[in-house]
């Protein structure tokens, strides 16, 4: 045995007692050949360095599935073993080709074992590529004793206190925070591998499962996901706009990387309010209604879809005393908004504007709420608003008998120019 000879020859025979308990080394069943239903690995070359306490992985470079991979680090066995690898395909790669190479990554892992449980950090850089672009992007977990066993149905059991997941774009970066997850992982099948899930995420809980196919890299991985009962703002290192929303957040979720990246799904909030939203902000201002800077509701509901082109809510709708609301929200990759809103709102809020005095007075009592439409565009940190003055007027014309509305044109469209007006 090549660790016992070397340790024999150092004066370490203790050391190898701490690497079999940490490679947990033991018979394994060799195949040879290609197989069609795991990664096939090939060409390994290794270079190792053991001085104790530490072992060097000077180079260990192998091909998977036709990319070449290099990991480099050390690994130090005190009585809290740590460790430290980097790994990277294409090593040997030119810089300027390497940099446009849509199978290249970076990954790093440093952390240390305590009692048995893992504490540290991964991080996993790669470039994702669009038909219009490519991007570097990175995503970096913090882990707090992350453990595993194999449980009663000899399936994996990977459990971790928590984890900080980080997530870096070209727009910027996005956090989330888990507690306590339990997982599963079933080897059973040569291909697929099935995955379930639990744990808390903020003050929610979440459970789902899933798999990966193991028969490409990288690998094809389906997830279906439930989220229940999570603070709204708490997601606002997520999607800063929560940080304006409050209430009960659930959400179904169903996440794909293949044939692209897809994640979907739908968001109720129940029970809670809207303060100072951009959009909200703006109308209390353009109508003069001040109400309008807090909105509370009973619920507001959306479907999401979220791809390598666009990010979109569907069919939004909020339910809320005096205020009503519907339509969608697109985000294109260069980062431009498209929306269109439609909005309801009661005649006991339209009479607390002052823009609005005349155009009560004209209806008189024969309404109880007026809709307006708005369009939303330009870049998503600096959006322009518009009130769609025609839709309302026609809306308005539609709903008038037509004497009514021949004997009411000139006043009615003085009403909405004074409407429009900036001040």
């Amino acid at each position: 045995n090549f660790f016992e000879q070397e340790a024999v020859a150092s004066g370490g025979a203790d050391i190898v007692a701490k690497l079999r308990r940490f490679f947990k080394i033991g018979p394994r069943t060799q195949i040879i050949g290609r197989s069609k239903s795991h990664l096939n690995i090939f060409n390994i070359d290794c270079l190792l360095k053991l001085e104790s306490p530490q072992l060097t992985i000077e180079r260990l470079s192998f091909s998977i599935d036709n990319i070449p991979v290099l990991a480099q680090g050390s690994i130090l066995f005190l009585e809290s073993p740590s460790l430290h690898i980097a790994v990277s395909s294409y090593p040997q790669q030119a810089l300027e080709f390497r940099a446009t190479n849509p199978r290249r990554f970076d990954l790093d892992l440093a952390g240390r074992f305590d009692q048995g449980a893992f504490s540290g950090k991964i991080g996993f850089d790669f470039l994702k590529q669009t038909k219009t672009k490519s991007s570097l992007q990175r995503v970096e977990t913090t882990l707090k004793n992350l453990s595993c066993t194999i449980d009663e149905e000899q399936h994996l059991a990977i459990l971790f206190e928590e984890a900080m997941v980080r997530y870096k774009t070209s727009r910027g970066v996005y956090k989330i925070f888990f507690k306590d997850v339990n997982s599963s992982l079933n080897f059973d099948d040569k291909r697929f591998k099935k995955i379930s899930f639990g744990g808390t995420v903020y003050d929610g809980v979440f459970g789902g499962e899933g798999y990966f196919d193991m028969a490409q890299l990288p690998f094809h991985s389906v997830f279906d996901c439930t989220v229940n009962e999570v603070s709204a703002n708490r997601l606002d290192s997520l999607l800063s706009s929560f940080s304006k929303v409050y209430g009960n957040l659930s959400s179904t979720i169903h996440y794909q990387n293949s044939p692209q990246s897809i994640l979907e799904g739908d968001i109720i909030i129940h029970q809670g309010y809207l303060e100072d939203l951009a959009f909200f902000d703006w109308l209390a201002g353009f109508f003069k209604i001040p109400a309008l800077r807090e909105v509370n509701f009973e619920k507001v509901s959306a479907d999401f879809l979220i791809n390598d082109e666009v990010a979109t809510l569907e069919h939004i709708n909020l339910e809320s005393e005096g205020v009503n609301l519907d339509g969608y929200f697109r985000l294109g990759e260069d980062d431009l908004v498209s929306s269109k809103l439609s909005l309801a709102l009661s005649r006991e809020l339209l009479e607390t504007s002052p823009k609005f005095t005349a155009l009560v007075k004209l209806l008189g009592h024969d309404f109880s709420s007026l809709t307006f439409d708005f369009q939303l565009s330009g870049l998503s940190q600096a959006m322009n608003f518009k009130w769609v003055s025609s839709d309302f007027k026609r809306k308005l014309q539609d709903a008038m008998p037509g004497f009514i509305e021949r004997r009411l044109e000139n006043d009615l469209e003085g009403i909405i120019e004074s409407i429009s007006a900036k001040e």
